[in-house]
């Protein structure tokens, strides 16, 4: 159930981004770099426009910290990576609208079939 909703918490991580990239949001200027003690992490995931806590409970926050954990011997969050993970996601998550889009437009011209822009769209969608 934890590896779930951890998942389902990096999905929301990355939508949130992508949604407000277009108000200019920077997700490395949201969090502390390189290195985040473990509660800034969270409070940092609970602050707009994130607010997981209305979502999920401290401890999957907390999980999730723990992934990107350095081994300095104390509860730092390699916020770096962490960064670079959700852009990455991000990243696909732009991809599959630009297809979508790509989708909707094709089904939009009166002179394709349905059968002509699935068979155009298939490569792009076997990606993800």
């Amino acid at each position: 159930m934890l590896p779930e909703l951890l998942e389902n918490l990096i999905n929301h991580i990355s939508k949130v981004t992508l949604d407000n990239a277009k108000n200019k949001f920077n997700l490395r200027n949201h969090f502390v770099l390189p290195e985040s003690p473990m509660d800034r992490f969270v409070s940092d995931l609970n602050a707009p426009p994130f607010n997981a806590n209305k979502s999920f409970e401290p401890n999957v926050m907390e999980e999730l910290g723990r992934r990107y954990t350095t081994n300095t011997g104390f509860m730092r969050v390699n916020t770096n990576q962490f960064c670079f993970d959700i852009e990455s996601k991000e990243l696909k998550l732009r991809e599959k609208e630009f297809i979508m889009t790509e989708l909707r437009k094709g089904l939009a011209k009166k002179n394709s079939s349905l059968e002509q822009i699935f068979a155009q769209a298939i490569p792009e969608v076997v990606k993800f």
